[in-house]
């Protein structure tokens, strides 16, 4: 079937029935909420205007922290309630979370009292109800790290995205799914006013004509950076905002002996940066820098490059430089703050706290803050004011099923062999027919890792990978009557992606 029918039929279905529950954004925090709600038997929708998890969502540093940067607070029922939400994602996403060995790497001089970092992390453990190997010291330094700056390292577990973040989250949305739950990508809510104890969201497809009006109850702002402009376009108060804050990381070429995550005291402000392997290449960073507004937030620049790059050097014995960058990754994190907070803080000095900010009167919810290992929690605090505190409240429209499925009705087939790539690839005609991948760009950065594993946005030197992306593009499009015209403007898409690359490295070069 043609995707524009198909997309066509998808919208208009949504408008048969009203929806207790509509979330717009597919984000961590959105798609942790319309989980819940399937596991409490609400009708639910979940709308996003771009892809899922194309934005904070995919471009975290890989990691499930169980709460360790509250101890510089000495928050220790957050520490604790994080610790666990952390362990309940190692036992319940086994594909996508797993256990990590890490080595806190200890500066000679400037740095954290070693003594004090023990400490730390042995009551991190122990809030953690010792469930992991507990914290050691050790002088030995790994041979890629630059031993003359380092008198040794502490080595502990934590949590680890397994595949991505985006594909956690995709996993989340389409596990979920079902009857009485629907989930839209490129769906943008373009209008949205509440008549008769009923939100009225007028919805677009982006990648077709198809438009409808669907109802709701309820509806949750759950779109991340974007929360606060949704709040003011829809007429929806808040007593809180964001602060926000951009964080880049470098994919470096991942040298064979990395197989620990570190971490690197650098000194200032009690930062850390990591190296963390993931496929065939690792993380470099992040960096912290305070933002304004959203204008380029999303963009990376040469400063960030260039002081990235800098402390790779400055940490790591191997010579860098620009050639080994295959990807660059950039989020940007919604810090929540009271709406009169004026504070020029450091972000990391800021909780990582998140809130449900309610406007009851009409019957909205804005999620502020968040992050991966909390956002379980933070969907149980949502459901549960959907449930006890929004006026005209709703009984559930069905039983609920026992359980949130945590494993797909059918294991995605990997069949695609990429060059350049060991393990084989999800099939592109299944992430067109079953998991809502309507552009090259969703397939190479989201569905799969192309995009972050095979330099330059999957093209490779020279483009020398440009017709296996041509082919990929093909299939996704195989059924649209202009199925090559929009095979080839996705194709031009990365090729536009991959140049401005190319222009920010050589400038940081």
């Amino acid at each position: 079937m043609d995707a524009a029918v198909a997309r066509d039929r998808d919208l208009s279905r949504l408008a048969e029935a009203p929806y207790d529950v509509a979330i717009l954004g597919g984000g961590v925090s959105g798609a942790a909420v319309f989980r819940e709600l399937r596991a409490r038997g609400h009708r639910a929708l979940l709308v996003d205007r771009g892809d899922f998890a194309s934005g904070t969502s995919q471009a975290s540093g890989m990691l499930v922290w169980g709460g360790l940067l509250y101890l510089r607070r000495l928050e220790l029922r957050t520490v604790r309630a994080l610790s666990l939400e952390r362990d309940a994602l190692l036992s319940a996403a086994a594909r996508d979370v797993r256990l990590a060995p890490f080595r806190y790497l200890a500066l000679k001089h400037g740095g954290r009292s070693p003594w004090l970092v023990r400490c730390a992390l042995e009551l991190y453990w122990w809030l953690g109800s010792r469930r992991r190997a507990r914290p050691r010291w050790t002088s030995r330094v790994p041979s890629l790290v630059r031993g003359a700056r380092f008198r040794g390292a502490l080595t502990y577990e934590e949590g680890a995205l397994e595949r991505s973040d985006a594909r956690l989250v995709l996993d989340w949305i389409l596990d979920s799914e079902d009857e009485h739950r629907a989930a839209l990508n490129h769906v943008e809510a373009t209008g949205a006013r509440r008549e008769r104890g009923l939100w009225h969201l007028d919805l677009e497809d982006r990648r077709s004509p198809a438009r409808a009006t669907v109802k709701a109850r309820v509806i949750v702002n759950a779109a991340g950076v974007w929360a606060d402009a949704l709040a003011a376009r829809f007429g929806v108060e808040t007593h809180h905002k964001h602060v926000l804050s951009k964080g880049v990381y470098l994919g470096l070429a991942r040298p064979p002996e990395l197989a620990e995550f570190l971490a690197f005291e650098m000194g200032a402000h009690g930062d850390t940066q990591t190296f963390t392997p993931w496929g065939p290449v690792a993380l470099w960073g992040p960096t912290e820098t305070p933002l304004e507004s959203l204008d380029g937030a999303f963009e990376p620049n040469v400063e960030d490059v260039r002081f990235l790059l800098d402390q790779a050097r400055r940490n790591l014995a191997q010579p860098i430089d620009v050639g080994d960058v295959v990807s660059v990754r950039t989020g940007v994190r919604p810090l929540a703050v009271e709406r009169a907070y004026s504070k020029d803080v450091y972000p990391l000095d800021l909780s990582r706290k998140h809130v449900v900010d309610v406007d009851r009167a009409r019957a909205a919810l804005t999620l502020y803050g968040g992050k991966i290992t909390s956002a379980g929690a933070f969907a149980r605090e949502a459901a549960d004011v959907i449930e006890r505190d929004v006026p005209g409240r709703f009984a559930r429209t069905m039983t609920p099923p026992e359980t949130p499925r945590e494993t797909p009705s059918a294991t995605p087939p990997e069949t695609l062999r990429f060059p350049g790539l060991e393990a084989p690839l999800l099939d592109p005609a299944y992430a067109r027919d079953r998991e809502r991948c309507l552009t090259l760009v969703d397939y190479i950065r989201r569905r799969t890792n192309v995009a972050q594993w095979v330099p330059r946005w999957g093209l490779g030197a020279s483009d020398a990978r440009e017709p296996d992306l041509r082919a990929i593009a093909e299939v996704l499009h195989s059924a649209a009557p202009d199925g090559a015209d929009t095979a080839a403007a996705d194709l031009a898409e990365v090729r536009r992606l991959a140049a401005r690359q190319d222009a920010l490295l050589a400038a940081a070069d």
